[in-house]
Order: structure tokens, then sequence, then C-alpha cells
């Protein structure tokens, strides 16, 4: 007598069951792949940034202006953090988070992060014109920033445009980020 449908059914199930192990060709066992560990800095490849020796030790370093999310924030926790411009306010200055709702991070040639924040709740980065800031390069020494930083900035100068026409610069001074105001004299 023939064997019926559901037995032959039955019998190539239970082959496919002990001859495939529950496995598929392409599983390899977790143990042995390569663990993939995301940077918390990696949604700056969303953004476009500018290009300098930020603090003059010859490797190229990577700016960018950021929104300040929990994201970033989150980030920024194990990066260097400089309250670059002066504070305004009474008593402490705010930590990055507290203040303005922006901030510019350098990526360094090294694998640093450092993050520039103004501690001000009316933040110079919050405005149309510091969206247009740039850098100036340590070696065009023709370019009037010089005139003005001198020997301060030991690396490229980053230049935040204000609504005023008053640029503040963004200098590297040997130890930390900080502001290079000028003062406009009537």
């Amino acid at each position: 007598m023939p064997m019926s449908f559901y037995k032959i059914a039955w019998c190539v199930l239970f082959f496919f069951v002990f001859a495939c192990d529950g496995k598929t060709e392409n599983q390899t066992d977790p143990s042995v792949q390569p663990q993939v560990t995301r940077s918390e800095w990696d949604f700056l490849s969303q953004l476009k940034p500018l290009s300098g020796d930020f603090n003059g030790d010859g490797k190229q370093d990577k700016l960018y202006v950021l929104s300040l999310t929990p994201q970033s924030l989150n980030a920024a926790s194990s990066a260097k953090r400089y309250s670059s411009w002066p504070y305004y306010g009474d008593g402490k200055a705010p930590e990055l988070g507290q203040g303005g709702p922006k901030a510019i991070v350098i990526a360094g040639g090294k694998g640093e992060y450092s993050v520039l924040f103004d501690p001000n709740k009316m933040s110079i980065l919050d405005t149309a014109a510091a969206e247009e800031l740039f850098v100036v390069s340590s070696t065009d020494k023709t370019h009037a920033v010089w005139a003005d930083v001198g020997t301060a900035a030991k690396g490229d100068v980053i230049v935040v445009p204000t609504e005023a026409g008053i640029d503040s610069y963004l200098i590297w001074d040997g130890h930390k980020y900080t502001a290079f105001d000028l003062i406009e004299v009537p």
C-alpha cells in the first residue's frame, strides 16, 4: 500500500528538523561575530563640518555646530567641555545644557572631542549670523584677524559673526578653547 501524503510530509519534515539542527546556512555562532560598537558621536556624520587645525597640533580637526539635544548632551558627557564665553548672569555660570541651546563640537585629529558652549541663555551661537561662522588658517597671517588676536591663538581661529558686526573669535590659547572678543570703542 502506498504511503499517504501525510506520512510523506511528516518524513520530510522530520528529515529537515534533524538535518538542519535548527540552523540555516548563513548563521554563525554569535560569540565569534565581531562586535560593532557605535560611537556616541556617530550622529555628527549627518552634519557638514568645517576643517582646521584648531589646537595647533598639526592635525586636521573637524568643527560642528549643533543643537543641544539629549543625544548630544549624552555624547558630551565624555568630552572636554569649555564654557568659552564669559557669563553675564548672577551667581555661578551654568553647565553645558543649562545655558544657550547650541554648542560647537571639535573632533580632534587624535580622536578626542571638545565641546565649546556659551553659558548665557541668550547665546551668541543661537543667532542667524553665527550660522555663517568660518575658519581663518594660522598659515594665513595676512588676514585681519591676526592683527586682533596676535600670538594668543595657537592654532586656526574660529570666527563667529554677530548681527552687530563685531565678530567673536574662538581660539586655543595653549590650554583651553576660549572666546577672544573685541570691544568696540566708539
